[in-house]
């Protein structure tokens, strides 16, 4: 499944590949890239400095610039023309939020995730290679705006939704006054959530529920709610009837 926009964080990263979204302006751009390689930026300068015989020469002086800059391989080109306003090179001032994989990991876990949306520069470095078994290849730069150093958070895992592995039986017919239970098993799950018809019901926040003694006004469709950060499931539900 490719990432879209917004990028969800807890699809999977595929192919050791970084997932880089861009906000340009209103416009959300998500896309896949294997970062490459990137020798510190450097500057020269030809500086004034005086011989021993007082007479000035231009001495060459090499500087690595501090800015941090990352460099990325883009397979498909025409993610240029989204980047760049239908065009395929430019350069351009927009915000930033890179998610670095782990190669290590094959579970779609993330090394590195940048802070959300740094102020950047985006631009196309170098050609744009057609044809052969190099076909649709292109390289951009993205390079930091700010003051100081992106902010960085390492072992962001990716998290995928809970999933129920026992769902609560079907249904019971229960004569009043007896003992019922319910429960549900599942997987990455952080909280439980029980509903009657659909409504919460207070305190029965635990895989298990049960009602000690059963009343006819308990009769009704028993759901589970089952949370975690990626998101909730439904169980299938438990209808109770209970008889007179």
């Amino acid at each position: 499944m490719l990432p879209s926009a917004p990028f969800d964080p807890t699809q999977s990263i595929f192919g050791n590949l970084s997932v880089i979204q861009l906000k340009i302006g209103e416009q959300l751009v998500v896309f896949e890239a294997a970062q490459l390689d990137d020798d510190p930026e450097q500057e020269v300068k030809h500086l004034p400095r005086p011989n021993r015989k007082g007479r000035l020469y231009n001495a060459r002086s090499v500087e690595t610039k501090a800015s941090e800059k990352w460099t990325f391989g883009l397979d498909e080109v025409k993610r240029l023309l989204e980047i760049f306003g239908g065009k395929l090179r430019g350069r351009i001032t927009c915000q930033a939020t890179l998610w670095i994989p782990d190669p290590d990991d094959a579970d779609g876990k993330c090394a590195l995730k940048s802070e959300d949306n740094f102020d950047c520069v985006v631009s196309r470095d170098g050609k744009v290679t057609f044809g052969n078994s190099e076909f649709s290849k292109a390289t951009i730069k993205i390079e930091s705006l700010k003051s100081d150093d992106v902010t960085w958070t390492a072992d962001a895992i990716v998290i995928d939704p809970p999933v129920i592995t026992v769902q609560p039986m079907a249904g019971l017919n229960p004569n009043e006054g007896s003992f019922v239970f319910m429960s549900v098993t599942a997987t990455g799950a952080d909280t439980y959530q029980w509903r009657k018809d659909g409504v919460n019901i207070s305190g029965a926040t635990n895989a298990n529920y049960s009602i000690q003694a059963v009343e006819a006004v308990d009769a009704g469709s028993y759901t589970c709610a089952v949370t975690n950060a990626a998101g909730t499931v439904i169980s299938t539900a438990f209808v109770l009837n209970v008889a007179a």
